[in-house]
């Protein structure tokens, strides 16, 4: 599909705003109220998830979204964004994830004037969930299409009456005496109660592994989705105690993970259940999409 040009882009642009105007909607200002209300009476995406990624959001510095106003000053579409930033030695990245779009029929003509605030600026754009009839448009602005590969695992915490060499903890408090660096950042940047933060020490070898996941609910059935992993190898080798350590903790008996493209996943190859679906994604960026930009997206309700 042909990309429209920079040149063509901005004449679009400049033809929806002779008829609407797009303002940005943040936590505190004058449209976030009009637009929660906008979203519940709407049927098209779930309000209730909407509101999940919102309340997920740790970032004040930039908007959770876009809305466009006619010229009654009525909402009449939304964009949600998930922004977070990535820093480098040299520089900072600035990662912006579109995780809704719903715009009312009579003005959907002009849905692309909502990518407008994010595509004149030098964001790394990412689209996890697109829906169908968004891709074409996306792909126009130039998003390239890409996968990501999700994996389910299940697991029975048949380990019950021997002696684990590993302790779960969940304490926050105690957690951070145990981290450091990068590490210790994210646990930082984590502070919503929608993060589960967990720290299994391993009281042989003094290791531990720092992990980030929010339990999400598919087909009925509790799956602990884990985001972030600080040691991926000790995961592998010890998953046989862990694995009955989170489930006893959480209820649950479905773990899952996105994996990147060409990254390794983080469960053992040799699991009793596993299951590993392929999806497409759409990016406009050259910086490579990592496990953060994943946890700061509406992959976390989905």
């Amino acid at each position: 599909m042909k990309q429209i040009s920079n040149k063509n882009i901005d004449k679009l642009l400049n033809r929806a705003k002779k008829e609407l105007t797009i303002k940005e909607v943040t936590v505190n200002n004058e449209y976030f109220e009009d637009t929660i209300n906008y979203l519940k009476k709407q049927n098209v995406l779930s309000s209730r998830n909407i509101k999940k990624i919102f309340d997920s959001n740790n970032n004040t510095q930039y908007p959770l979204g876009y809305i466009i106003l006619n010229r009654e000053n009525n909402i009449v579409g939304f964009m949600g964004t998930f922004f977070s930033e990535k820093l480098s030695k040299t520089n900072k990245q600035i990662f912006c994830n579109i995780h809704s779009w719903i715009v009312d029929l009579k003005y959907r003509i002009n849905s692309f004037y909502l990518l407008g605030p994010v595509i004149k600026k030098n964001f790394n754009l990412t689209a996890f969930t697109p829906v169908p009839t968004l891709v074409g448009l996306l792909v126009k602005f130039g998003f390239i299409e890409k996968f990501l590969f999700y994996r389910v695992v299940f697991c029975l915490p048949y380990l019950s009456f021997f002696k684990l060499d590993n302790n779960l903890i969940e304490e926050k408090n105690i957690i951070k005496t145990f981290l450091k660096g990068p590490d210790l950042e994210i646990f930082n940047s984590y502070v919503k109660k929608s993060y589960i933060k967990i720290l299994i020490k391993n009281n042989k070898n003094n290791k531990y592994i720092f992990i980030i996941g929010i339990v999400i609910k598919k087909k009925g059935i509790n799956i602990f989705n884990i985001f972030y992993v600080s040691n991926t190898d000790e995961l592998k080798n010890e998953w046989k105690e862990i694995k009955v350590l989170i489930s006893k903790k959480l209820n649950i008996f479905f773990f899952s993970e996105y994996i990147v493209e060409n990254h390794e996943s983080i469960f053992p190859k040799n699991v009793f259940f596993s299951k590993k679906f392929k999806k497409n994604i759409y990016v406009k960026t050259e910086v490579a999409i990592s496990q953060k930009e994943l946890l700061n997206s509406d992959l976390i309700v989905s």
